[in-house]
């Protein structure tokens, strides 16, 4: 397979790849902004789901765009690591756009992203691990 440069919008519906549940930590935060710590709740080799304060969605998504529920075109940094086989951690750096956020409770966020691009090395890495988790 080759790296991942979609440029469509997606929507929930029309997802293309194998999103598995998992629970890692990641930073988020504005592209060459400071990072905020996020959770990641579901990985594919598209994008992925993170949980979040209120403060990261206020840092990471401007006012213009906070509408929550509606699909926005937010670009952000993302970045985390993958755990392998031979015991060494990938670290997985991409710029990804915000594609839907959703409240559920007072201080938590769900924030859906699309990866804009990842390079062939972290493509294959991420790939392998869904691979392994779906099994």
């Amino acid at each position: 397979m080759k790296p991942y440069t979609d440029t469509q919008q997606h929507f929930r519906s029309n997802r293309k790849h194998l999103r598995i549940t998992t629970v890692l930590p990641c930073e988020v935060g504005q592209p060459g902004g400071t990072l905020c710590a996020a959770q990641i709740l579901d990985l594919s080799i598209g994008g992925l789901k993170f949980s979040c304060s209120q403060n990261t969605v206020n840092y990471i998504i401007p006012d213009s765009e906070r509408t929550v529920g509606l699909i926005m075109d937010v670009e952000i940094d993302v970045q985390f690591n993958l755990p392998s086989d031979n015991k060494q951690t990938v670290v997985i750096k991409t710029g990804a756009r915000i594609i839907h956020s959703e409240r559920l409770a007072q201080d938590v966020f769900h924030v859906g992203i699309q990866f804009k691009t990842l390079d062939a090395s972290a493509f294959r890495q991420l790939e392998e691990y869904i691979n392994n988790l779906d099994r």
